[in-house]
Order: C-alpha cells, then structure tokens, then sequence
C-alpha cells in the first residue's frame, strides 16, 4: 500500500504547476495579488476596497433598494456581502464563498503613549494568535480610524512610504539576554511587552516632553488628540509590500495572506462569473476571525440574515438550502519543520487548491466536518474544470488544530466546506504561497460558483 500511496504522491507533485505554470494568466493574477496585499492590510481597507469594485461592477447597495443583478451589503464598514442573482433570485438558495479580512497584529490600547527613559512608546495588546518573537525590530506601520467625540472620522496611515517614518518594537541585545534565552519561546517575549517606539524628541529641551511634542504633531497633522484614541482603531501591521520570493519568482510573501489573499481571490472568481446561472452566487467578507468571530463584524453576526431579510425573503428558508465555501487558507508542509506535519494529509505548495475537510484540534474539537456527499459533489466541479486540488489538515493529530468560520456558516444550515491556499509561515509578518496555487485557488471559487 505504501509503494502505491508514494507512486501517487510522485504523480501529485505540483500538479498546480503542470496546470497552469503555461498559462498567460497566471502572473497578471499574482501582481494583482501583489497589490492588494500591500495597499490593504485592513479589514476596513479591503472592505472599501471591494465596495469600490463593486460599484465599478454595476452593483447597487442593497440598502436603496433591490434593484440591479448585482447588490452589495457594506456592513458596519469591516464586513461586505456581494450577491450576483441568479435566474430565479434566491428560491434555490445561493452559493456562498466566505473568508474573513482582518489577521494577526498589534492594537494599540485606548490611552497608549507612556514616556520612559527618554522615548515615547505605544502601549499595544496584540490581536490574535502571534508569535510574539517574531514582531520584535519588525519595520511597522499605523493604519486605523479615529473618531472624534464630535462623531467626526479621521483616517490613520503611516509608514508605507519610503519617506515616512516607521515605528519598531525594540528587541534586547544579544549581550544582555541570557535569562530571556532560558525562556520557552512562546515566553521570550511576553505580550505586555510589544510597547512601540513612537517618539523621542522633546518639545522643550530644557523640560524635556517628548509625549507633548508627539501630541502636537498628531494634531496638527491629523487634528486629533490623545482623548480620541479612546473611540480609535489604530493599528500597527509590517511595513513591507508584498514580494516575489525565489531566483525563479516561484512565491508571493506578503503581511495578512491569511486570509486577506483568499479574500481577494474569492472576490476575482465572483467578479469572473460569467454564465447565468439560476442559483444566486455570493462573496462575503467578515471581521474577527482571528479572535473566535465575536462581534457586530463576524461571522457570528447578523450580518447574513439582515441582507437576506432585507431582499425579501425568509433567511432560514435560503440559508437551509445554500451551499457554501469557507475560504480560509492551511498550513502547507514546511520542508524545515515536517516532523510536525501528517506527511500523508497535509497540503504541499504548487500542489494545487486545499480541501480541508474538518478542522479543529485534538479530537476535531471546536471545528467544522464537511458531510461527504457535499466533498464529493465540491471535487466533482473542480474536476469537471480540471482545478489541480489536494487534501490539508493542520498538523499531526494532538499536534496541532485551527478553526474558521465553517462552524458559524454550518449553524445557519448551510452545507460548507473548507478550502483555500496553502501557505508557508502562517500568523507570521510575512507569509508565503506559491504563484500556481493562488491560481488554482481562484479557480476552484469559479468552478464552485458555475458547474452544476
């Protein structure tokens, strides 16, 4: 059995290769990867981003009416809703393809700058899973809102440009470590510690305010003061762009592949679509993935059957009858780190899109099973396209897990399915995918989306 299973393998390698590597489309679709990633790196900057393509599109915002074949939901400006109506509207349910927008980064907390040892630093709690190692000398950017009490809005953006000043989380020396090398490394940093240099330049150098001359600039360049970050969202992301990885530009590495580029590419397919189906085919966007999905942006909100109810129909009535892709990314076998991997279920970049057809961790705990039937009818589109596709699962059982939003999706009745890119680094500043999987990928959402 075993000689079959690795003869199979042998012919698997970089099938995603073998099926598109010739293809014209293939590098025009990764620079547009390329773009989004490094001029998005929010989820209210992908959500307007999206918006902005839709209206392009035609679409017309479902809340002035249910006029047009393609309505958008921009909701709370974090979440979007895309639905491109089929022939007979949403009496045969629709077909969803859902990811999340938001990913691992540091916040910085409502009264953030404290002065210490001649620096101004940022207080910041980070959000979602992160090694906390890896954000230290990380060159960082600020990106967020900021609300004055008045209601006003002001938009936050610095350190992207090569002239502008960026902001780092200092590490200790080398000469200085020893009792932080004996730490675990999930302890050599500790999370109270990811305080930002901000400033360092006094106002007066005779009284020595740093923090007043940080506030005075903040206002006069942004007019806010430091009561508003009280009612702010400000956050501080990696300052890199998006790259071409390899000798041979085989990779993309960009900050928030997990899961901004399933976003993205979930989003091409629905721009793509181009037979006229019956069904009705969705794209959403959520928030607060990367933190179990709590809040007023999550997939755990209201978001889903708000839109539904608002076009006329029964939520529960079309969302028992719909289909559904949670398109999250997975964790690819790291040629450095395979002992960790199941070498037999775990997805390999240039192998094409992942299924993952349960997650959670341990005894499939917390996690989302696909039923079977929904697999095999999913794998019958792919192939039927010739999508190159591949199992993953996150790790050796009890090694380690992950969850998505298939869970929520699947409480609302709908039948779902993970599947999405296989990347290298995930949760890490910069994470990696290869250039004929995020084709594959997009593909699979087409397919999912038109085949029968």
């Amino acid at each position: 059995m075993e000689v079959v299973w690795m003869e199979r393998r042998e012919e698997n390698r970089l099938r995603a290769w073998r099926a598109y590597g010739a293809r014209d489309e293939l590098q025009p679709l990764s620079r547009e990867l390329i773009d989004f990633m490094s001029s998005c790196k929010t989820e209210r900057e992908a959500c307007a981003w999206f918006e902005q393509r839709l209206l392009e599109m035609g679409s017309s915002p479902l809340e002035r009416g249910n006029n047009g074949r393609i309505l958008h939901f921009n909701w709370h400006d974090r979440a979007l809703l895309a639905i491109r109506l089929g022939a007979e509207g949403l009496k045969r349910g629709m077909r969803l393809v859902a990811s999340h927008s938001d990913s691992p980064r540091l916040d910085l907390k409502p009264l953030p700058f404290f002065e210490d040892e001649n620096a101004l630093m940022a207080d910041t709690q980070y959000y979602g899973g992160i090694k906390s190692y890896q954000w230290a000398n990380v060159p960082l950017a600020i990106h967020g809102v900021v609300y004055r009490s008045d209601g006003s809005k002001v938009h936050v953006q610095l350190g992207e440009g090569d002239d502008e000043p960026i902001f780092l989380v200092p590490d200790l020396a080398p000469h200085l470590d020893r009792k932080l090398s004996e730490r675990k490394a999930s302890e050599a940093i500790k999370g109270e510690k990811l305080d930002v240099l901000v400033g360092g330049m006094p106002a007066d150098p005779d009284k020595g305010q740093i923090k007043a001359q940080v506030l005075e600039a903040l206002r006069s360049r942004y007019g806010i003061s430091e009561e508003d970050f009280m009612s702010a969202e400000v956050y501080l992301v990696p300052a890199f762009k998006a790259r071409e990885v390899g000798f041979d530009r085989a990779f993309l590495a960009a900050y928030g592949m997990d899961d901004r580029a399933c976003s993205f590419l979930a989003f091409k397919a629905f721009s793509e679509i181009s037979r006229n189906t019956p069904w009705s085919c969705a794209f959403l966007s959520v928030d607060k993935e990367e933190i179990g999905s709590e809040g007023i942006s999550s997939a755990q909100s209201a978001l889903l059957e708000v839109a539904i109810r608002e076009m006329g129909y029964d939520p529960m009535e079309v969302l028992s009858i719909s289909e559904a892709i949670s398109a999250d990314v997975t964790a690819a076998v790291d040629p450095s780190y395979k002992d960790v991997y199941d070498p037999h279920n775990s997805a390999r970049l240039g192998n094409g899109v992942a299924i993952c057809k349960y997650t959670g961790g341990r005894g499939k705990s917390y996690g989302s099973e696909a039923p079977a039937e929904f697999v095999a009818k999913v794998r019958g589109r792919l192939e039927r396209r010739g999508v190159p596709y591949q199992p993953g699962i996150l790790g050796k059982v009890d090694e380690g897990g992950g969850g998505t939003i298939a869970k929520f999706l699947a409480r609302l009745g709908m039948r779902v399915l993970d599947m999405g890119l296989p990347l290298l680094s995930m949760h890490s500043p910069m994470e990696i995918a290869s250039k004929a999987d995020v084709f594959a990928t997009k593909e699979a959402f087409l397919a999912f989306y038109e085949e029968d």
